[in-house]
Order: C-alpha cells, then structure tokens, then sequence
C-alpha cells in the first residue's frame, strides 16, 4: 500500500510542479491550466471551459431577434474568445504532457538504475545474511525518502520555487537501499528454500496476491486524499497520461484512482481465491496460465486504444485481470526448472535486475513514443503493446510445448 501511494503521489507532485513551472510564465491560473476539462450543465445548456469561465450555450433567445446585428456580432466575438482559449489551452496542455513525461522518466532513472546495482549485491550476500536484515534497509530508505517528498510538499522549506530537487533526490535515496524490489528478492529467495515445487505457484501468488491487494487500497486512498488534482503514470504512465488526455471521458484523477483499485483487486481476487482452485482442482500448467494472462492482456489494452466509454474501460480491467499469473507464474516456473538450490539466490537476483531494467527501458520507451504519436494517434501506443505481447506469447507456447515432451521423455 505504501508503494502505491509513493510512486502514484510522486507521479502527481512531478505534474503539478511542471504545470506550476510553465503557468508562472502566462497570465492564467493553475485550477485554469492543470485542471482544465468539459462538463455539460443539464441539457448541454451550459458549458465551462475553465474553472472561471462559464458560457451560456443556449442562444436562441438572443437570436430571436435577427434584425439585431450588434447581438449577433456579440455572440459570434464570444464564441471566437472561447474557441481561441480552447485552442491554447489544448496547446498549453499538450507541451506539459510532453515535459512531465520526460521529468518521469528522470526520475524512472534515478531511481532504477542503483536498485539494479543494489539488487546485484544483495544478492550476492543472501547466501551468507539473512533475508529479514536485507529487507529492513528498503524500508529504512523509503522512510528517508518520504521525509525528502515531505519537504518538497512545504513551500518554505524549498530552495527553489517549484523546484523537483527533493523528489529526485528522495527517489535516488530510495533507489540505493533497493526499492521493493530487494523485498521481493528476499521474499521468493525464501519461499524457494522452504517450499516444494507442487506448492510453489500457489504460494507465489498468495504473496502476489496480498501486494496486488495493498496496491488497489492505495490507490484507493490515493484517488480520496488527492481529489482533484491530475496525475500521470512504460504503460501505467502512458495509461494515466492517455485517459486524462481523452476529454469524452470527463476523467479525472479519482475516477482513475477507482481504475487502479479494481484492477487490481480483481488481481488479488484471482491470485488469492481463483488461483489455488485452478492449481488443485484443474492442475493447469504454469505456462497455460501464462498465455491466458497475456491474451486477456492483449484485450484490455485493445479496449483502451479503440474503445472510449468508461464502462468499457472498467470492463477491460475486468477482462485482463488474469495477467496477474504472468509474473506468478513465470517466477515459479523458473524456481522449478532451476536445479540446485545453490542456484536459486543467484536465479532471482537476476530476475529482479531483469524486472528493474525492463522498468526503466519500458517506461524511457513507452514515454518517448506516446510523446511522438500524441497529436497524431494517441491510442497507437497501446497498439505497439499489443505487438509487444505477440512475440512473447509464441515463445510461451514454444516452451509449453517443450517442456511437455521433455517431461515424457524423462518418464
């Protein structure tokens, strides 16, 4: 839950600062600029551009009269001072997307990269210290860190106006103690030692399952404490980034934070409840339940790129809940083929280095082209997640297959 409320807080923090840095240079508020969207009054009667501006859209009384020409230039003035409001802010909003993207993926950077130095170490020392000493230094670091965003929220205590050196900074700190990626290192290091391979993904997605669960309540708690403001979050950043940019959707940052939330309670649910049923009842594979987990992925981000309503938004979380067995059941599946338990410590280490640099190249990538593609097709980039998964879902069934016909051949 504390991770949630970090990395999504932050998020937050980042935009609101980039929208304070470029407003302090227009003559236009903050509530104007950074929370700038369309709502219809009743029968569409009125409309409001900004927070300050509201216009009566309902015209045909003053138009009754068409022999009064000054009324008639009146309104045509006022609707062309609308539209040119529209326009720059649209612009406005635009460069912002664009600049807090880059800022994100800095702090993507400064944080990333000495958690995969870390991680590195950590675990080369698993074998001789134990899990529970590793797992106290990321929680000291994110208490650190939580001091250094603390002092950035308290305007007389920055150095700078609107400055993102305590967030950086923070992030940088929290990177260097491991972020919860050390956590979850220690955590698999553990359970690979003291359990046996048929209890195994069950176990894994309990785990899975609690975190997914403390997730969807803070962003529960998140989209609560900070109503009103916009937020942004490779493909949590660029599906913040997209739905907030989608003005048919009227969303805002609680309704996106509710988003979150069923997503992934949705995923504890089907880790936690679902999970242990299909392992003993049905006795799928681990693979088959990683290629169901990327099909129905595939389909909520095919949603999200063609579809526009928010039902069918929330319905496509709905739908790709199940890709929650994707990381449950790839961890497991490689702690059983890993043969000797002397292995297992350095399997995981680098899975987690794996995990951090797909973070980082991920979200430098996501960011970079949802950047290039925004005023041409948003929704492409979702597209080029869904060509993403296909490579990976034809070496998935590959492996499935292979792994069959060795388990025969040993029989």
């Amino acid at each position: 839950m504390s991770e949630s409320l970090l990395q999504y807080g932050n998020r937050i923090n980042i935009y609101k600062n980039v929208c304070q840095i470029i407003i302090s240079q227009l003559n236009i508020t903050f509530d104007q600029l950074c929370q700038f969207h369309y709502h219809y009054h009743h029968n569409k009667q009125y409309e409001i551009v900004n927070n300050d501006l509201l216009v009566n859209m309902n015209t045909s009384n003053i138009m009754n009269d068409h022999s009064n020409t000054s009324n008639e230039i009146q309104i045509q003035n006022k609707m062309n001072y609308i539209r040119s409001i529209q326009s720059n802010l649209y612009t406005i909003q635009m460069n912002i997307q664009k600049l807090s993207g880059w800022y994100l993926l800095i702090y993507r950077l400064l944080t990333n990269i000495p958690a995969m130095l870390i991680c590195f170490i950590y675990g080369l020392l698993l074998n001789r210290i134990s899990q529970n000493y590793i797992m106290i230094i990321p929680c000291l670091g994110c208490i650190l860190s939580c001091i250094l965003f603390i002092i950035n929220l308290l305007p007389n205590l920055k150095l700078i106006t609107n400055s993102m050196i305590f967030i950086l900074i923070g992030g940088t700190l929290y990177g260097l103690c491991g972020k919860s990626n050390a956590i979850n290192l220690c955590v698999h290091s553990y359970i690979t030692q003291y359990s046996n391979k048929k209890k195994r993904t069950n176990i894994i997605g309990r785990l899975l399952g609690v975190n997914f669960f403390g997730l969807a309540i803070g962003a529960l708690l998140l989209g609560t404490i900070l109503l009103k403001q916009i937020t942004k979050s490779g493909e949590q950043d660029v599906t913040l980034l997209y739905l907030m940019n989608q003005s048919n959707l009227l969303w805002n940052t609680e309704l996106y934070a509710y988003y979150i939330t069923c997503y992934y309670s949705l995923m504890f649910i089907q880790l936690i409840i679902l999970l242990p049923i299909i392992e003993n009842k049905f006795l799928i594979r681990d693979t088959t339940l990683i290629i169901i987990g990327l099909f129905t992925e595939m389909i909520r981000l095919l949603i999200l790129s063609l579809l526009h309503h928010k039902i069918l938004i929330f319905l496509s979380a709905i739908i790709g809940s199940p890709a929650c067995y994707i990381t449950t059941c790839t961890k497991s599946l490689i702690s059983k083929l890993v043969i000797y338990n002397d292995e297992l410590n350095i399997s995981l280490t680098i899975i987690s280095i794996i995990e951090i640099i797909a973070n980082f190249i991920g979200g430098f990538l996501f960011i970079f082209i949802y950047n290039k593609t925004l005023l041409y097709y948003s929704s492409f980039i979702f597209i080029f997640d869904v060509i993403l998964n296909i490579p990976v879902i034809i070496i998935f069934i590959w492996l499935r297959y292979k792994l069959i016909e060795y388990e025969l051949n040993r029989n």
